[in-house]
């Protein structure tokens, strides 16, 4: 997903190539001074009537009904049933632009699976599900963010809020954040409004694995040429990966890694279930 307001008009083409690992179903809208367009495996992502416009990525849900098109999105925002955060389940990242209050609302699942950064150039507004799209704009701000690189120096992770570059910001997951097309502000950088529910019981070791497998055998039924799993070395990401391999036998399970030596601790704790 990229837009952009208050910009001189992008050639939709030239993001859709730096997004086409995300889909080949490419959907684009233009207005007087608003672009955006969206890259995904299946079409409908995206929205307008006079007055509001939807983009999202991702599989959101809301009240137990999967969402398939933006339409669907539009419609529940005019209901006001998705005012709370909550009220929308799943991995995901939605913009919603509103045209008479000339006003973006985003936001991204609790869990911060799929990525959303905004930026500002002049007095316009950009943003993307990738930060290389911003980079790619003429008069993208490369001024680094030093706060950004000293934490990831230090803990291996960004700081909540940031990105390398002082002028691009994410928008953090598990609230709505709105940003209006005039007052030269970026999305919110507080934290999430959402409390992670804590278990009340013992839930058994079974039980978890029984829920971990059926998910797995869900997500292959229809027999999908190729999936991914992004590998840690962590427990999580292991077991993922030998659950795929036991449960679609109709697929081979193969390992890679971009620059670690040979040796290395996490490649070997990868592989360690594929053997």
């Amino acid at each position: 997903m990229f837009g952009s307001i208050g910009m001189p008009l992008v050639d939709p083409v030239l993001f859709s190539r730096m997004l086409k690992h995300r889909g080949s179903y490419v959907d684009t809208i233009k207005g007087a001074d608003i672009s955006l367009t969206t890259v995904s495996r299946l079409p409908g992502r995206i929205f307008k009537d006079p007055e509001l416009m939807v983009a999202y990525t991702g599989s959101p849900s809301v009240e137990g009904k999967q969402i398939s098109m933006a339409a669907d999105l539009a419609e529940l925002y005019a209901l006001g049933k998705l005012d709370a955060p909550d009220a929308v389940n799943g991995h995901y990242c939605i913009a919603l632009i509103d045209i008479p209050k000339q006003q973006i609302r985003f936001l991204r699942d609790n869990i911060g699976v799929n990525t959303l950064y905004v930026t500002r150039i002049g007095r316009g507004l950009a943003f993307c599900t990738e930060y290389k799209c911003l980079r790619a704009l003429p008069g993208f701000d490369r001024s680094i963010d030093l706060e950004a690189i000293k934490g990831f120096e230090r803990t291996g992770w960004v700081p909540s809020g940031l990105t390398f570059f002082s002028q691009v910001k994410p928008v953090l997951p598990g609230k709505w954040s709105k940003v209006s097309y005039e007052d030269n502000s970026l999305p919110s950088e507080a934290a999430s409004s959402i409390t992670p529910a804590i278990a009340d019981a013992f839930v058994p070791v079974e039980v978890v694995a029984d829920a971990l497998l059926s998910a797995v055998e869900r997500l292959g039924a229809d027999q999908p040429p190729a999936e991914g799993i992004m590998l840690s070395s962590g427990v999580d990401s292991a077991l993922i990966a030998e659950l795929v391999a036991r449960s679609m036998k109709q697929i081979t399970v193969k390992s890679f890694t971009v620059g670690h030596n040979g040796g290395d601790p996490e490649i070997e704790g990868d592989l360690a279930p594929l053997k």
